[in-house]
């Protein structure tokens, strides 16, 4: 059908072009000339306009990839943090090492917890204390037995490397 088209456009152009003119005059000529003038200058402005709406469609086009990008880029990061945030909220629950919060892996929040419960398990199966056993008290490593801290033996168990308390 669009070929149908444009053979017919092609011939009516033709048909045109093959009828003998008549004499314009000189009044006709300019009439002519004028037309052809306004003709090319609104197609020199269509061509213009064509050329900026281009333009203005792929500004918008990069501007909407850069977004596109942008947001999955966001949905990633949320990802891990969700994905953070449950292996932090599983080692409080089950009471796990900090270490051993890589070994939850990745997944569902149900698969997860599956790991994290078995991981609990076996670590107080094994005997092996869970949690982080380097808190509370740890005694009298600075002489500080039952008065006040002696200052001494605070700066010598600082100089040690050890916790004075």
């Amino acid at each position: 059908m669009a070929d149908d088209i444009s053979t017919t456009t092609t011939e009516a152009v033709t048909v045109t072009e093959d009828k003998p003119t008549p004499d314009l005059g000189d009044a006709g000529k300019k009439a002519l000339t004028e037309e052809r003038t306004a003709r090319k200058a609104a197609e020199k402005e269509r061509d213009a306009h064509a050329a900026k709406l281009k333009e203005f469609d792929d500004r918008d086009k990069t501007e909407s990839q850069r977004l596109t990008e942008e947001r999955d880029a966001l949905k990633a990061e949320r990802d891990d943090n969700r994905q953070e945030a449950t292996k932090l909220r599983l080692g409080l629950r089950y009471k796990l090492a900090e270490d051993d919060l890589d070994f939850l892996g990745s997944g569902t929040d149900e698969q997860m917890e599956d790991r994290a419960k078995r991981l609990s398990e076996k670590a107080s199966a094994s005997g092996k204390p869970v949690g982080n056993v380097d808190q509370g008290v740890r005694g009298d490593t600075a002489g500080t037995s039952g008065g006040k801290p002696d200052m001494n033996a605070l700066i010598r168990a600082a100089a040690r490397g050890g916790d004075p308390f």
